[in-house]
């Protein structure tokens, strides 16, 4: 499910998958990947085939599992 269609709604488990795109440091990508990263209860797990998107470069590196 796209993030713009996941607001308002939880999930026990959120994966967000990043192949190609890249979440940049822009109004819209910040709040698309809010809303992507608070819909879990549980866990969230994101996989990117590059190193972490420069948005989550202030997040402790133990919250990481690589």
């Amino acid at each position: 499910m796209p993030s713009h269609l996941a607001k308002g709604l939880e999930f026990d488990t959120v994966f967000i998958v990043n192949i190609q795109e890249n979440y940049m440091d822009t109004d819209l990508d910040i709040k698309l990947l809010y809303v992507a990263m608070t819909r879990s209860l549980h866990e969230l797990h994101i996989y990117q085939i590059k190193n972490k998107t420069s948005l989550l470069n202030n997040i402790d590196d133990t919250f990481f599992n690589i």
